[in-house]
């Protein structure tokens, strides 16, 4: 049992987008875990991970720096069959994050799924 403080982008008056949050004890300073959470908003927001290259005279969306991270969530679309993934706080779906991991074939991967509160590199 402790503390949990949400950050959550809004766009076009909905939740979307980037979404952060922290965990403390309860009896933690909530002043220094609301520092945390701005802190930690800040450092996610500025990371980039998508950028649109040019490919045979198109535009494409491409894994900067080969390395993605983001947040996984339900795809209405798909009935949640296929998940819905926010990268840089902007949706994605599952086939166009594939077809983004394409430029990567042959290549081995590690894929890691971890808690939202928690700080991972």
């Amino acid at each position: 049992m402790g503390i949990s403080l949400e950050a959550t982008e809004i766009q076009e008056g909905e939740p979307k987008g980037y979404k952060t949050s922290v965990r403390g004890d309860l009896d933690c300073d909530q002043a220094k875990l609301s520092e945390k959470l701005l802190k930690k908003t800040r450092k996610v927001v500025s990371r980039k991970y998508i950028e649109v290259r040019k490919v045979d005279w198109e535009k494409r969306n491409s894994i900067k720096n080969d390395e993605v991270a983001g947040r996984i969530e339900w795809d209405e679309q798909h009935g949640g069959r296929l998940p819905l993934v926010i990268i840089d706080g902007k949706e994605y779906s599952w086939e166009e994050l594939g077809e983004m991991m394409m430029s990567f074939e042959g290549w081995d991967f590690k894929l890691k799924i971890f808690e939202s509160s928690e700080d991972v590199e």
